[in-house]
Parts: structure tokens; C-alpha cells; sequence
């Protein structure tokens, strides 16, 4: 099986996605896929094998080489290139309850850091680092449909540990839920709830790995526009700690079912903060006012609650799904970054 795709959005922008997979291969039902995405902002390359019953047993087991490059000019000025591997066995407890356990080996390459115009902060970070890390995902999943829900819900608790061998060490969870809800035949809201923690051992936990809002995981801002940002040069650092949640209610527009055109109106709300650096200045979330000390090169940093919302409109075309929103950040801090249109639309051949 052969797919090409070809999209835009406002996130991305211009982007290719190019696909082979063969689902039976030696007619066992083993799974091997190569994938590359292409956009103007971030390269994907994987490789994939699965063996849907290893052992003959019901274990989903496989194994993926990738390499990403991300060209974070723009938001953070550097460039990152990551080159892995990923190990993975998964399998279910009930039928509703799945495990996953993998391992991950991959080197995350720091470059291209723009001088002068760069944070100190992502200066000192500059070069190539090591990450060894073992993970477990635990998901419970009670949704009537997984490609269109208007029911039920999922819950996934999600954990790694790196510091098993290379440089980085850290801890690192999210916990997510997304539940639906049926008001009508033609109305379903979405509600999502999600968090996450990562701590360092003994060290500082590096740019990459931190946590990062905005753009699709917060619309009413540009990408990595909420969170600790350097206030000399403006780059965004990423948080070690988030939370957000979203509100979706799906409905339609008066013309034919057939059409697949829904309209969407929609709430996010959330914040990111903490971030490893010294000299952070702390915004009081009730006076505004700022506290800290520290190097000139300081880092703005606050964990008030942001807001945004707004209207959308999705259509299942003939070329593939295309959405459009406009979302209004509602409450906001002075330095976070905000994008009021947001635009995407995907295809396949």
C-alpha cells in the first residue's frame, strides 16, 4: 500500500507526507512501514515493524528507526535534530485496559544557534546530547467509535525514566482524559482534561525535553507561545510543568449530512511554567507585579491560568479534511505570543 499526501496549515505550513506499508508481509500479518513527512518547518523519517502476535501470544511488538530535524529559528532560534530508535511491546489487561512498554535510545542535536540573538539560556544547551529512556503507557479506553466518537471515554497515564546509560536524566509523566458526550443526533461535545510533570535528577532538564503550548494544543496562541520566555530575546524556553484542558461542541450548519461541513465552537484553558534556568523573574498572578533575580538575561516565567476561545468550521472534502478557526485569547499574559487564525487542510492519493 502506497499513499502520498500533501497539506498546509498554519502551524507547519506547506507540508508532503509519503507512505508505503505492507500489512501481511510473508502473509504472517506482520506490519512494515516507512513514512517521511516534509514541511517547512520539521522533517520526518521512520521505519517501522510490528509483529502483531509475538510469541503467538496476544503481544504487539515491534521496533521504529526514525530521524526528525526541526527548524526552531523562528520561536527559539536553533535547529534540532533528533536520530533513534524505539522498542515497544504492548498488550491488553481487559478489553478495555492496554498496556505499552517501550525503550528509547536517541541523540538530540542542539545546532544552528543564531549568535548573537540567541537566549544564554539556549546558548549553554548547544551541542549533542544522549537519551536513554524506558516508558510505560497505561490506557483505558471506553469510546463507542475510535475514529468518530459521539460516546464514551479515554484515559492514559503515560511515563519515562531516562537515565539508564547517556546524559540526560530525568522523570517525566502526563496524564490525559477526553470524554464525549451525545446532546443530539447532530451535537457532540468533547471535553479534554490533560497534565504533566517532568523533574531532572541531579541536573537541569535540557530545552527538548520540556513541555511546550500553543499553536494546535492551544489555539488562540502561536506555536510555543504560552510558557517561561526569555525576556532579553524573546525565545520561548518550554516549562517543566503544564495543564490544560478544552472544550469542543461539534453541530451542524443546516445544510446536507452528506456535505460532512460541521461547525465547532470551543474553549481552551491552561498554563505552563517552571523552567531550569536561574535568574527567572516570577510574575505575581494577581498583582502583575515582578519578583526574582539574576543575570540580565532573565526569563519570564508565570503559572496564571490563560484562556481562549472561538468559532470553527471542518469539512470532510473530497481532498481531505480541511478546518478553519478563529480563536480569541481571552485572558493572556503580557508576554505570551497569540495567533488568532489557525488553518489546515490534508490530502491523499
Amino acid at each position: 500500500e502506497v499513499s502520498v499526501g500533501a497539506g498546509y496549515s498554519t502551524t507547519d505550513g506547506p507540508l508532503v507526507d509519503f507512505r508505503i506499508k505492507e500489512s501481511n508481509l510473508l502473509g504472517e500479518g506482520k506490519n512494515v512501514q516507512f513514512s517521511t513527512t516534509v514541511s517547512s518547518l520539521e522533517q520526518d523519517f521512520d521505519i517501522g515493524y510490528t509483529e502483531p502476535y509475538f510469541l503467538d501470544r496476544d503481544l504487539a511488538a515491534g521496533a521504529d528507526l526514525y530521524k526528525v530535524n526541526r527548524n526552531l529559528t523562528d520561536e527559539d532560534t536553533f535547529e534540532q535534530n533528533q536520530t533513534g530508535g524505539n522498542f515497544r511491546i504492548g498488550f491488553p489487561i481487559t478489553d478495555n485496559l492496554r498496556e505499552r512498554l517501550n525503550y528509547r535510545i536517541e541523540t538530540n542535536d542542539i545546532d544552528d544557534v543564531q549568535i548573537p540573538g540567541a537566549s544564554v539560556f539556549i546558548q549553554e544547551q548547544e551541542g549533542t546530547r544522549v537519551t536513554s529512556a524506558f516508558g510505560q503507557e497505561l490506557s483505558y479506553d471506553q469510546r463507542n467509535s475510535k475514529l468518530d466518537p459521539t460516546g464514551g471515554f479515554i484515559v492514559s497515564l503515560d511515563n519515562e525514566a531516562a537515565g539508564a546509560g547517556g546524559n540526560d536524566k530525568y522523570l517525566r509523566s502526563v496524564l490525559s482524559g477526553t470524554a464525549y458526550f451525545a446532546i443530539t443526533d447532530d451535537v457532540v461535545v468533547s471535553t479534554l482534561a490533560e497534565g504533566g510533570y517532568i523533574f531532572g535528577f541531579n541536573q537541569p532538564v535540557n530545552i527538548a525535553d520540556r513541555f511546550y503550548l500553543g499553536g494546535d494544543t492551544f489555539p488562540g496562541f502561536r506555536v510555543a507561545g504560552v510558557g517561561p520566555r526569555d525576556s532579553v530575546f524573546n525565545d520561548a524556553l518550554g516549562g517543566n510543568e503544564y495543564y490544560r484542558g478544552t472544550t469542543d461542541i461539534a453541530f451542524p450548519l443546516g445544510l446536507p449530512e452528506e456535505y460532512g461541513i460541521k461547525g465547532h465552537a470551543f474553549s481552551y484553558y491552561g498554563a505552563l511554567s517552571k523552567v531550569d534556568q536561574s535568574g527567572t523573574l516570577f510574575i505575581n498572578p494577581g498583582t502583575g507585579a515582578i519578583a526574582g533575580s539574576g543575570t540580565p538575561d532573565r526569563v519570564l516565567d508565570s503559572s496564571a491560568i490563560r484562556v481562549s476561545a472561538g468559532l470553527g468550521v471542518s469539512w470532510k472534502s473530497p481532498f481531505g479534511p480541511i478546518r478553519i478557526d478563529l480563536a480569541l485569547p481571552v485572558v493572556k499574559q503580557s508576554f505570551d505570543k497569540t495567533q488568532v487564525l489557525f488553518f489546515s487542510f490534508g490530502t491523499k492519493f
